[in-house]
């Protein structure tokens, strides 16, 4: 696990390396796209921007489906539907894909709807999550020397 944790960091490195040259040599605002259509033309800027924008699209399903079994078994509710015509645990539980899963959808359009509300809205709910991640380690933090 140590060597490939070891690989995978060195990639990342080379992978911030390469932007940082790009980014020297073309100094614009975006994303590999960018770069792509800057170096190779507009058809290899369109390949990147579909390839990136499915690499988000999967990631971000599968980490709402990810939090949505976890609400699931939280609140021991759930409303998931089995569309092999099993019922919930009988032939369809959260380890096979034989569900619709309504909770992930609704995470997935209210992060899309974050996203499309623009800066000010990002701005809002990325500085939300903050204060509660702070607030979160600050209640740690006491409640561990309370109990020490």
């Amino acid at each position: 696990a140590v060597i490939s944790w070891l690989l995978a960091g060195t990639v990342c490195l080379l992978s911030s390396f390469s932007y940082m040259e790009l980014s020297a040599r073309l100094p614009t605002k975006g994303s590999c796209y960018v770069f792509s259509y800057h170096a190779l033309g507009e058809l290899a800027g369109i390949v990147g921007a579909v390839c990136l924008t499915l690499e988000y699209g999967i990631s971000g399903s599968g980490i709402a489906r990810s939090w949505s079994a976890k609400l699931a078994d939280g609140i021991g509710i759930h409303p998931f539907v089995c569309y092999n015509g099993a019922e919930w645990g009988k032939g369809c539980d959260g380890d096979d894909d034989y569900y619709l899963d309504p909770i992930a959808a609704g995470i997935t359009l209210l992060c899309t709807a974050v996203v499309a509300g623009g800066m000010d809205m990002g701005k809002l709910v990325v500085n939300a999550f903050t204060v509660a991640k702070i607030s979160l380690v600050a209640f740690m933090t006491v409640g561990g020397f309370s109990c020490w």
